[in-house]
């Protein structure tokens, strides 16, 4: 809910920025996941890494 009401205060300043999330609780293998955030709606987008 933050993040999203946070969000929604920026769109102004920064369109189309997307939120990138990492998370290490496996250090192993970390998991990384990349949210655009739009008038309060959250779309996840796919990684690709080249």
């Amino acid at each position: 809910d933050t993040d999203v009401r946070i969000a929604g205060g920026t769109a102004g300043l920064w369109p189309d920025v997307r939120y990138v999330l990492v998370s290490l609780m496996d250090m192993d293998n970390p998991v990384v996941r990349i949210f655009e955030i739009t008038d309060g709606i959250v779309t996840e987008e796919p990684l690709k890494v080249v």
